[in-house]
């Protein structure tokens, strides 16, 4: 009986880890795609933008796998792969568009 209990842990293991890993991609797409569409003069207001969008999608995304990945990590450990890398990487992004959010009007 235990043998199941092992496994479905395991199965939420790895749909937590494929949201992570979903979320880190869908914030880098959406990030590169707003760098390089962004006017030179800089980024237009968040209400005026089109881009807007995607600069709330690239933050939401990085923020809520972050949030995901942090506590995988601490409740049982990187393990193994590159599942920690991608947390660090979804935290980082998260960081750099709140700071992008508060310090570029």
């Amino acid at each position: 009986m235990n043998k199941g209990k092992d496994s479905e842990g395991f199965g939420w293991a790895a749909i937590l880890e494929g949201l992570v890993w979903a979320c880190l991609a869908a914030a880098v797409i959406a990030t590169v795609y707003v760098l390089m569409q962004e006017p030179e003069d800089g980024p237009p207001r968040l209400w005026e933008a089109p881009l807007a969008n995607y600069r709330v999608l690239a933050l939401a995304a990085s923020g809520l796998a972050g949030l995901i990945g942090v506590v995988c990590v601490a409740a049982r450990g990187g393990g193994p792969g590159l599942f920690g890398m991608a947390v660090v990487l979804n935290v980082i992004v998260a960081c750099f568009w709140a700071l992008r959010f508060l310090l570029v009007p």
